[in-house]
């Protein structure tokens, strides 16, 4: 029983103890919340922020406790001066996130303001980086004997655009097309952009000379027109740059005296590139041989009439094909003798309801490929 009020009589000692610290508070101790960013609260990553607290009342022993938003452990900060010289917090972003900043959470206490008392309002570091260039599409096939043309889209993802707040990057590109590599054995010969047959390569936009164009305030611009001759033999190829620079990485880091005259000639930063290719392919090579009833049993060319003809498609085509087979199946040796059927299928299966030799074509074609590439072989 002694140890027992023993036990009750040190904790009432401790809390008298508190209450009577805490009695010793008065309004003046209590603090406010409040800060400054000495550098901007905005960056391209990797970007280091750096914040000065400014919580009214605060005093020395004061500790802040900074979780930064980003995964990172939460840093503790200890405040060495009286205000409004409170600790100066910094930390670094490696990486712009999906939703373009983070949220700094920031508890604080000291023996007059216990850790929750003192609420502040999560703030908002904005954090971009470059974009994710591609251009549309990225490789364009056209059939040899084919004369074609195109115009590529910028369908790049800008960083952090669009949005509806604060977070967006809605500052303006800069982009440029290049036409043709400077050296490029492969490439298509007589080849034209917006009509014109280029002295050299590369090639830019006569209007716009070697410079990008700006202002850019939205994805989906355009190039030139490109027109690829008949003539081209397969094989052969050219290639469409699209050069992009965001306020990560401006083209003229001196907007003051224009936005394209850079200090440094070709850009005051790298550009982000992608390409794309316009390169010539060759038809497929349609063949076929025919089994009974499936692929399992052994190749013939002799049927009884109402079997189940299985037409195995042996068809072949270029790197990058997608090929679609059309088959036709005639009443006799002879497209005069009529066509009796047609299927749009890899391999089936028919069968012939009269006897005698009979034609059947097929016909195997490029869904990938600007001008079908259609070939035909017929048995």
């Amino acid at each position: 029983m002694k140890r027992f009020i023993f036990f009750l009589s040190a904790v009432s000692v401790f809390w008298f103890a508190s209450m009577d610290a805490q009695a010793q508070c008065t309004s003046a101790d209590i603090m406010e919340p409040g800060f400054n960013f000495i550098t901007s609260s905005r960056g391209c990553a990797p970007f280091t922020v750096e914040i000065q607290t400014l919580y009214l009342n605060s005093t020395p022993g004061t500790v802040y406790h900074v979780d930064w938003g980003d995964g990172s452990p939460i840093e503790d900060y200890s405040q060495v001066n009286n205000y409004p010289n409170g600790p100066i917090i910094s930390h670094p972003y490696v990486n712009s996130p999906v939703e373009c900043g983070y949220e700094v959470t920031i508890e604080v206490e000291n023996p007059c303001n216990p850790l929750g008392s003192v609420v502040l309002e999560p703030i908002y570091v904005i954090v971009w980086t470059e974009d994710i260039v591609l251009s549309d599409p990225d490789v364009y096939r056209v059939c040899s004997g084919f004369a074609s043309s195109i115009s590529f889209s910028d369908d790049s993802n800008w960083n952090c655009f669009p949005r509806t707040d604060a977070r967006e990057n809605a500052d303006p590109r800069w982009i440029q097309w290049i036409y043709g590599h400077g050296t490029n054995g492969s490439r298509i010969p007589n080849i034209k952009v917006n009509g014109i047959t280029p002295g050299g390569f590369p090639y830019y936009n006569p209007s716009l000379g070697t410079k990008p164009l700006y202002p850019v305030t939205d994805i989906g611009q355009v190039s030139l027109n490109v027109q690829i001759p008949a003539t081209a033999p397969v094989g052969r190829d050219f290639y469409v740059t699209l050069n992009n620079w965001n306020t990560c990485n401006q083209y003229d880091e001196n907007l003051s005296n224009g936005p394209v005259n850079p200090s440094t000639a070709g850009g005051d930063n790298p550009p982000r590139v992608t390409e794309s290719r316009i390169v010539i392919v060759a038809a497929p090579t349609p063949d076929f041989v025919t089994r009974k009833d499936n692929s399992s049993n052994p190749i013939t060319w002799d049927f009884c009439i109402d079997d189940n003809i299985y037409f195995d498609n042996e068809s072949t085509g270029p790197a990058g094909s997608s090929l679609a087979h059309t088959w036709e199946f005639y009443n006799g040796p002879n497209i005069a003798d009529g066509l009796l059927d047609s299927k749009v299928a890899g391999n089936p299966v028919y069968s012939f309801s009269t006897g005698g030799q009979k034609l059947v074509r097929l016909i195997v074609g490029d869904n990938n490929a600007v001008g079908g590439c259609n070939a035909i072989v017929e048995k």
